[in-house]
């Protein structure tokens, strides 16, 4: 059987990887995902196939587990569901940052659109200081206005610190 038919046949019905441990079908794509019971790569593929079922759990269960698999994706294989899933922007987007690669230019203005989505800037502003650091230093009192409560000592800690000390600068300005 086909990675691809184990993967939504359990993001069905759950029958495929069940255990004690399983409260949701998606439980047993990580499970199975974690565990290498099928090739990683496979299974994120099928995955991101599966948000276009026509079932909508099956559509429901693969959103739930794309943070999990987004690392065995590549951005190529995720700029065709965000061209055909804009209602599932965000989450895909989340995936992109992920695993976007400087060489994947495409990747930078959706990143960039993503963060000045509201109270979402936190989550792309490691992307985009991986790939557009100079774009984020002109744009991160936009992205951060004075009164939010944020970024917290553990947000910094994500950053390069070069980047983190020139973007708290900027912010202090």
């Amino acid at each position: 059987m086909s990675t691809f038919t184990l993967v939504r046949r359990q993001l069905a019905d759950c029958t495929v990887w069940v255990d004690r441990d399983t409260v949701d079908p998606h439980d047993g794509v990580v499970r199975a995902y974690q565990s290498a019971a099928c090739p990683p790569a496979e299974i994120a593929a099928a995955v991101l196939i599966c948000l276009t079922d026509p079932s909508p759990a099956v559509r429901k269960e693969a959103l739930a587990t794309l943070d999990t698999v987004a690392p065995s994706l590549t951005a190529t294989q995720i700029l065709p569901a965000l061209e055909a899933l804009p209602e599932h922007f965000l989450p895909l987007a989340h995936a992109l940052a992920t695993v976007a690669l400087p060489a994947d230019t495409f990747a930078i203005p959706i990143l960039r659109r993503a963060a000045f989505l509201p109270l979402a800037a936190p989550s792309f502003i490691p992307a985009l200081a991986r790939l557009d650091p100079e774009w984020l230093l002109e744009n991160i009192r936009q992205l951060l206005p004075a009164t939010a409560t944020f970024p917290s000592p553990w947000f910094w800690s994500r950053l390069p610190l070069p980047i983190a000390t020139a973007l708290q600068r900027r912010l202090a300005e």
